[in-house]
C-alpha cells in the first residue's frame, strides 16, 4: 500500500488521472490523423489518382479507426473504476 503524500489526492486516483490524460491525448492524435487522411483521400479521389493509392489511404483510415476504438474503449475502462 502506498503512502499518502499530503496533496489531498490519493496515488491510485492521480495515477488514472495521469492515464486518462495520456489515452485522451493519443485519442486527439489519431482524430487529427485521421482528420488528414480524410482529406488526403478527398485530395486523391478529386484528382483522379491511381486506384493504388486511393486504396492505401482507405486502408490507413480503417486502421486509424481501428485504433481509435482501442482507445475509446480503454478510456470508458479507467473511467468506470
Amino acid at each position: 500500500m502506498q503512502e499518502h503524500h499530503g496533496n489531498g489526492e490519493h496515488p491510485e486516483s492521480l495515477e488514472r488521472r495521469r492515464q486518462v490524460l495520456a489515452w485522451r491525448s493519443l485519442a486527439v492524435l489519431i482524430i487529427v490523423g485521421g482528420v488528414l487522411g480524410v482529406l488526403r483521400l478527398v485530395v486523391n479521389l478529386l484528382e483522379a489518382a491511381p486506384a493504388r493509392s486511393v486504396a492505401y489511404q482507405v486502408v490507413l483510415l480503417t486502421l486509424n479507426g481501428l485504433a481509435l476504438l482501442l482507445v475509446i474503449t480503454r478510456l470508458r475502462s479507467l473511467r468506470r473504476r
